[in-house]
């Protein structure tokens, strides 16, 4: 959210009006927002850094081992990270990828899995912003557990910097497991520092696509349950947890719940958000029998419910192109302002696109993001692309990586990693009008250090609630002193700020933590 600054971070209570910047690529970013580079390998992982960096992950397409390199604001690689611009990464000794990617306190966590050839099993890592290995962290940097299978999403419990870590101890088990800021396995969460689901008969399995806290601080997760014998298909599932990793049975009974579009699609969830009300969307994707895949958005309640009053029954599907023109969705995040992006590929035959859908709280499209809400493109001649990695920066613009090739009638050339550079912003104060001194509020300064505190003045009469959230939507601990609050223990990073009377929401800040 850009707001327009006014002496000491003034914002006019009322009388703000908001337009967002509709999508394009940027231009700053290797002159045409895209870069096609490293044969033979996809950017699963990016994270955005301040002041324009980033951090990419390169995966390999079979055997080898993952490394990832630092750029620049205008794209280009830092020679000064790792060795000779390179952070190689390697546990055993066959292959090693990186699944999730993440920064924190001015360092980078990732997980993923390793391979000897014949076992494979969970790692996570952690460096510094010059591409060393943390020596500190478990040991030398990195920690590993062969007694499971795969790590696919992490978080880091906010004031604690303990590591919270969604995977699968087996194909037919999953797994949450919390680490301590030091690398090592936490014993006091959960059973011995894990907490297992296990599916109920043979040929049922669980894939685990993300975690994520909650505006209370309890820990969700979701992905695709499903079943290859007999009758096949799969659901959404969603696991809550206390934040000992006990399973909360205010949650479907027993923390766990399936959910599914129709008996005739397989639905998998790829992304679960919290919203202030502490209602979850799932950003998933839609297999329609015998037609096509499509983008997936499902709302439920706090209890686990459907939330019926989003299209009726919970559920929207975005069927973007109709049944020829297929599309998958890989990633989505949610926007401080509360709407949804939706990301993957969109496409048919040779020519697929990277490809985001915006869409409002209550699921319709937003056309000032683009037409329709849709934004896609293709690298120029590659025509065949698709993106798996997103991440927002501090400054509201969005990357996208995945991978690059032409195809011409079926036939493909070499693959490429592909990452492109969007300029998006959320909500960007267009216009200010005078209003009386009575209903102004301040808040200042909005540029800290950790643990600052920020004052605060409001002419109301009446007691002002104040909240912080990340830029993701995730709610941050607030201690109020008086006509001064501090967000204790945040890490670096911009956040957006609420104060609210009894009756509604005054108005939005940002702050930075520096």
């Amino acid at each position: 959210m850009k707001l327009i600054s006014i002496s000491l971070a003034l914002c006019l209570c009322s009388n703000i009006l908001f337009g967002q910047t509709p999508c394009s690529l940027d231009n700053s970013f290797d002159t045409d927002g895209k870069i096609v580079s490293d044969g033979s390998r996809t950017v699963d992982c990016v994270t955005a850094l301040p002041n324009g960096l980033s951090i990419i992950t390169y995966n390999p397409m079979s055997t080898g081992h993952v490394y990832l390199r630092k750029l620049t604001a205008n794209g280009t690689v830092d020679n000064s990270f790792g060795v000779n611009g390179k952070l190689n990464l390697q546990v055993a000794s066959s292959r090693t990828e990186v699944k999730d990617l993440l920064y924190y306190n001015n360092q980078v966590y990732c997980c993923g899995t390793t391979s000897t050839g014949t076992n494979t099993y969970p790692f996570i890592a952690r460096f510094h912003l010059n591409g060393k290995m943390d020596s500190t962290f478990g040991y030398n940097g990195y920690n590993y557990n062969v007694q499971h299978y795969s790590y696919n999403s992490l978080a880091i419990e906010s004031g604690t910097g303990k590591i919270l870590v969604g995977g699968m101890k087996d194909f037919d088990e999953l797994m949450v497991t919390r680490y301590h800021s030091s690398g090592y396995i936490d014993g006091n969460f959960g059973n011995l520092g894990n907490t297992t689901y296990t599916t109920a008969a043979s040929g049922q399995y669980y894939e685990v696509r993300h975690l994520n806290l909650d505006q209370s601080g309890k820990i969700i997760l979701t992905g695709k349950y499903y079943v290859t014998q007999g009758t096949t298909f799969s659901k959404i599932f969603v696991v809550r947890l206390n934040s000992d990793g006990s399973k909360d049975n205010t949650f479907s009974s027993d923390g766990i719940e399936y959910y599914n579009s129709s008996s005739q699609n397989y639905d998998e969830g790829r992304r679960i958000f919290a919203n202030a009300q502490n209602d979850y969307y799932i950003i998933g994707a839609t297999w329609k029998f015998n037609l096509d895949y499509d983008y997936t958005l499902m709302k439920i309640k706090n209890n686990g419910s459907l939330d019926n009053n989003f299209d009726t029954d919970g559920w929207k599907l975005y069927n973007l192109g109709g049944n020829s023109p297929e599309e998958y969705l890989l990633n989505g995040a949610m926007m401080s302002n509360g709407n949804l992006l939706l990301t993957g590929n969109q496409g048919s035959g040779d020519t697929v696109y990277f490809s985001m859908l915006m869409v409002k709280p209550d699921g319709t499209p937003d056309n000032n993001f683009a037409p329709n809400g849709l934004y896609k493109h293709i690298f120029g001649v590659n025509n065949n692309n698709s993106s798996a990695a997103l991440s927002l920066s501090d400054d509201g613009k969005v990357y996208l990586g995945g991978y690059t090739r032409t195809c011409a009638n079926g036939t493909c050339g070499p693959l490429y990693a592909g990452i492109s550079r969007y300029v998006v912003g959320e909500e960007v104060a267009t216009s200010i009008t005078e209003t009386a001194e009575k209903n102004s509020c301040f808040i200042y300064p909005s540029l800290i250090t950790s643990n600052q505190w920020i004052n605060f003045r409001t002419h109301l009469n009446t007691p002002v609630t104040i909240e912080a959230f990340t830029l993701f939507g995730q709610r941050i601990a607030v201690e109020i002193n008086g006509s001064t609050f501090r967000l204790p223990n945040a890490p670096v990073g911009i956040y957006v700020i609420e104060m609210s009377s009894s009756e509604s929401l005054l108005n939005r800040f940002k702050i930075q933590i520096q």
